[in-house]
Parts: C-alpha cells; structure tokens; sequence
C-alpha cells in the first residue's frame, strides 16, 4: 500500500482460513489505520509475513516482476487489466465462426524464493490462482 510518501506491507494473518469478506474488511481497515492520522485504533500488523501482492496495475503499469525480500518466500506482482485479442476456441459459443475474441487479460507474474519454494511449486501455486481468477464463483465456495 503507497502512503503517498512511501510504500508499506502490512500483514494479514490466517488468509487461507478467511472468506473474501472477511478479507476486503481486513484490508480495508489496514488502509483506514494506515491513511486516517487521525484515528485511535491499534497500528497495523506490519511484521514479517510470508506472501507479498504487488498490484501496479492501478498505476497503469502492465507487468511488474517483484522482488522477494527476505523472509517471505514468495511475491505476487499484477499489472493493469487490459482488453486484448485471443483466438476464440469456444465451439459453444453462437459466434464460434469468428477466428478471434476480445478479452480482459492482465499479466500474473510469480517470484519465488528458490531456497524456499520449488519453482515447480510456485507453477502449480500460478495455475491455481490463474483457474480462481477466471472462475471467481470457485472462490465463494471455498
């Protein structure tokens, strides 16, 4: 999260066992301590975590390669959601004769910390969160 003046990680605990209500709250609440100098509530969790989201995307940038900075073992960096041409391989589709689509499409880019993570790992973790990206209704069950 940017301060305007600098750029700060806080953590949230327990993701995996959390909804993604419970979630957006979290981190809502982090950027209202974080951005609200006037509030009285307790500092955000800024202690060491595992697992760090670089989102550039709200800056335009269209890919970001972060960097895993010790401890952590691994970092996620998202660029801008852009519309981009695909070919169309949906035989289901009522307009299946068109050769090509237009897609939303933004670049995921995973770094692992080698000494931590097998990068074999880390391509199973990416196809993972690329399968929930594209099919958000799994994350509601889960």
């Amino acid at each position: 999260m940017s301060t305007g003046e600098d750029s700060v990680s806080p953590v949230i605990r327990d993701v995996a066992a959390k909804g993604l209500s419970t979630l957006a709250k979290e981190t809502a609440q982090c950027e209202h301590v974080l951005f609200d100098a006037s509030t009285n509530q307790p500092a955000v969790d800024m202690n060491t975590g595992t697992f760090s989201i670089h989102n550039l995307g709200q800056y335009g940038v269209k890919a970001v390669s972060p960097i895993v900075l010790p401890p952590q073992a691994c970092a996620l960096g998202l660029g801008a959601i852009s519309d981009t041409v695909l070919p169309n391989y949906d035989n289901n589709d009522k307009d299946s004769d068109k050769v090509y689509r237009v897609a939303p499409v933004v670049v995921a880019t995973l770094s692992c910390d080698h000494r931590v993570v097998d990068g074999a790992v880390g391509a199973q973790w990416l196809a993972a969160f690329k399968q929930l990206v594209e099919n958000p209704l799994a994350m509601m069950v889960m």
